[in-house]
């Protein structure tokens, strides 16, 4: 399987375990400039989360938060804030997470891995 078709997998594993939590998908695949966010929601609570997906297979396993570089977070940080400045009201409560997928499964659902102010 190709790395993309991974990557889809994975999307696809963390958006229905998310969807069973009550959570609404708003976007898939959002891109910019800057990067890309795989998974945008809305959380139960109302608020938005911008989710990274990690799908390793079990010969190549690093521990997920290690892959988040500090151009990571800015990537992932300026991409989430031209999104939020398309939406009406443009300024809600936003948190990232990071969903790590092993063996067709969700592994662990890290919330609020990092915060908005970081850059």
């Amino acid at each position: 399987m190709k790395k993309s078709q991974i990557g889809q997998v994975g999307e696809q594993i963390a958006s229905e375990y998310l969807s069973k939590k009550n959570y609404t998908l708003v976007q898939q695949n959002y891109r910019t400039r800057h990067g890309e966010i795989d998974l945008i929601f809305t959380h139960p609570s109302g608020h938005w989360v911008f989710i990274e997906v990690k799908h390793y297979q079990p010969t190549n396993w690093v521990h997920p938060l290690e892959t988040i570089t500090s151009h990571k977070i800015n990537s992932f940080i300026k991409t989430a804030m031209l999104f939020l400045s398309t939406q009406k009201p443009p300024h809600r409560d936003s948190q990232f997470d990071l969903i790590s997928i092993q063996n067709n499964r969700v592994h662990h659902h890290y919330e609020n891995i990092i915060s908005p102010y970081s850059t």
